[in-house]
């Protein structure tokens, strides 16, 4: 996707998330743990948002990792997505555009229950982005009380 990165030897940046399953309680089972990667990133944001709008809110991804959590009592899942910046621009241009891809996901007004979280809420889905440190973490939940316990 960039070959300017990839000649400069740029590798993608590590990124950990903590363990989910204390927090969430025994009964909830981690199935998924990857990379999405810019590309899948810019897919998921078009989703909701224009291709003009997504492409550069990916492109400064620098590296993520997330993870995918399932209740077999309930059926529901959590999903957390970890990602670092090229640069603070990068890092403002996706929270702008994630604000308006959770607005249009949920048809919701966010809210900020903390100073580094806004989140968004509509029937069986919560979306939260928190952004800390030059990173942002997105938090897919089947409710905002969920959520907001997996953010700082």
């Amino acid at each position: 996707m960039h070959p300017e990165k990839y000649l400069a030897a740029e590798a993608p940046q590590l990124v950990s998330l903590p363990p989910l399953t204390d927090t969430l309680g025994a009964d909830w089972a981690l199935v998924k743990e990857n990379v999405l990667g810019e590309f899948y990133l810019r897919e998921y944001l078009a989703g909701q948002l224009p291709t003009s709008t997504a492409v550069p809110a990916a492109a400064g991804w620098g590296g993520d990792q997330f993870a995918v959590y399932h209740q077999p009592s309930t059926g529901e899942v959590v999903l957390m997505l970890g990602v670092v910046w090229d640069s603070t621009a990068d890092l403002e241009e996706f929270t702008a555009a994630f604000a308006t891809f959770a607005t249009n996901r949920t048809a919701a007004e966010p809210t900020t229950p903390h100073p580094t979280t806004v989140c968004w809420e509509t029937n069986n889905l919560a979306l939260c982005l928190i952004v800390q440190q030059g990173q942002t973490t997105v938090v897919r939940a089947p409710t905002l009380d969920i959520a907001l316990r997996l953010t700082p």
